[in-house]
């Protein structure tokens, strides 16, 4: 490519058979097509008088070697000819002599050569839903360029171009057209460029609007109840090349979730296997496969839940030591069912979870509460089958009633209240946690912040109960009772006056030091229900 138009005159310059006469002859060199630079057909024009008939040439070797243009012998329409300056490209000498010797040499520089055009994709697909089809147009230098999509034999549209008179352009197609979403397809791109002398040229590229998610078929799941290890097949159907598939092991009572993921691939049989040294915590766990496709459209399926369970060593958990000011609500009993709603209505306007730890009894007795309270992400927890006093149980009784309650959770909901479970009273004793380890809990939770509030103090007297003594890291004791209720949206302002965020037990345990606290079950007794 060559620059824009550089014309200068050299005067009255003439060859040496004219050096005698230099008179000039005011010479004009213009763009026939009226553009600023010089390409394509070039017209030459004597402005002064002078004798005829003249003649015009051209030199590319700087006026060693001239080249006719034309001659004009007819002086009525003036001293003129158009010269042909394709396919030349570069500076040049044109020359107008006159009969009686006189000329004049002008330098000009013509420009015949297209630019080059190209367009690159940075991203190929558009999924109609914010992840648009993106690219950048380069041309060789400063141009005009003009943008068109279309369909195979259909009627080519315009799309925006941003810097659309520079040399690089970029643009962004969202899968509409005239406001509303195109159809699916393959769509061509096709960039038209001219540069100041008028020279032409494109490119094309090739785009693609995929709207359609991947389908997720024929989904098994095998997992080990131990935890170590699940394996998951399923087809995936899918137009275009997959972007991802990833199998993602979610646990539902809090905890992280697991992920394998593969990279790219066709569509068809997939299989992905998740084996750790570490197994799962002992819980119940929703298996998912998520493909996505490259245009970024992604489908989850579920497969059935699985329930994790073994025997493990509990731990004690009163209080934990965190660098954050955050606490836990914890509540108990849920017995009185319209408190119960009560509280999760509250809970979900203030956008916070909490702990429940509900005896089975309780959970069937109450069905659509206890759905509720893990559909909303809730922590459940064990509080035995019929709120026995758990220090006089020996341990097959104590295993017994864990067992029955994890047996209503699974069966009712598909949902496990391990790995948290609260003696009723905060009692215990060695039995107590052998059993609870046996049945898969591995936290036993208390709490270091009791208000007392099975007692009616008096909503005022029950916040200023729990400011007393709430600090970061505390757990602190509630019950589903209807002043408990009532008194909520004062506690959880006064909370957040403290500066005090209420979290899950599981967010407090797992972003925090355990601080172990292992008191005999009079002293919890005395309070505590």
């Amino acid at each position: 490519m060559l620059p824009l138009l550089v014309v200068g005159t050299l005067g009255a310059a003439c060859p040496p058979s004219a050096q005698a006469q230099e008179s000039p002859l005011g010479l004009e060199v213009t763009s026939a097509a009226g553009r600023p630079a010089m390409a394509g057909v070039v017209r030459l024009a004597v402005a002064a008088t002078a004798a005829g008939p003249l003649a015009f040439d051209w030199s590319a070797d700087g006026g060693r070697t001239w080249l006719p243009i034309a001659v004009d012998a007819d002086p009525l329409d003036g001293w003129s000819a158009d010269w042909d300056s394709r396919p030349f490209s570069g500076k040049t000498l044109v020359r107008a002599v006159a009969a009686d010797g006189t000329a004049e040499i002008m330098r000009v520089t013509v420009d015949n050569d297209p630019p080059r055009v190209v367009i690159r994709l940075t991203r190929r697909v558009s999924n109609g839903a914010g992840a648009p089809a993106a690219g950048v147009v380069s041309a060789s230098e400063p141009v005009t360029s003009t943008l068109l999509l279309s369909r195979p034999g259909g009627r080519p549209r315009r799309l925006k171009l941003r810097s659309p008179e520079a040399n690089r352009s970029t643009f962004a197609w969202d899968g509409r057209s005239g406001g509303s979403l195109a159809a699916d397809g393959t769509y061509q791109l096709r960039v038209l460029v001219a540069d100041m002398a008028g020279n032409e040229a494109q490119a094309s590229a090739t785009i693609l609007l995929d709207t359609t998610a991947p389908r997720v078929e024929r989904l098994h799941v095998l997992a080990d109840s131990g935890g170590r290890a699940v394996r998951v097949r399923a087809h995936v159907a899918e137009r275009n090349a997959l972007a991802s598939v990833e199998l993602r092991i979610r646990a539902t009572n809090g905890g992280a979730t697991q992920t394998v993921r593969r990279l790219r691939g066709s569509a068809g049989p997939i299989s992905l296997d998740w084996r750790r040294g570490r197994p799962l915590r002992p819980g119940a766990y929703r298996i998912e496969i998520v493909a996505t496709d490259m245009a970024g459209n992604a489908t989850t399926a579920t497969g059935p839940s699985q329930l994790v369970r073994y025997p493990v060593r509990t731990t004690l958990v009163s209080r934990v030591r965190t660098a954050h000011r955050q606490v836990a609500l914890t509540f108990d009993d849920c017995y009185d069912r319209a408190a119960w709603e009560r509280i999760l209505d509250i809970l979900a306007g203030a956008r916070l979870r909490a702990a429940f730890f509900c005896p089975g009894q309780a959970v069937l007795a109450a069905p659509h509460a206890a759905r509720r309270t893990f559909a909303e992400g809730h922590v459940i927890g064990s509080h035995g089958w019929d709120h026995a006093d758990f220090s006089f149980l020996p341990f097959e009784s104590a295993l017994q009633r864990l067992l029955h309650d994890s047996a209503v959770w699974w069966g009712t909901h598909r949902a496990a209240a391990t790995p948290y479970f609260r003696p009723p009273y905060g009692a215990y004793s060695p039995a107590t946690l052998a059993a609870a380890g046996a049945a898969g809990y591995t936290e036993t939770v208390l709490w270091d912040v009791d208000p007392r509030d099975w007692t009616r103090p008096g909503t005022a007297v029950l916040t200023q109960r729990v400011l007393a003594d709430a600090r970061p890291g505390s757990i602190i004791l509630l019950h589903t009772l209807t002043e408990t209720a009532a008194a909520l949206p004062t506690l959880l302002e006064a909370l957040r006056r403290r500066g005090l965020l209420p979290v899950g037990i599981d967010e407090l345990i797992a972003a925090s030091e355990y601080r172990v606290s292992a008191p005999g079950w009079p002293w919890a007794r005395a309070g505590a229900r």
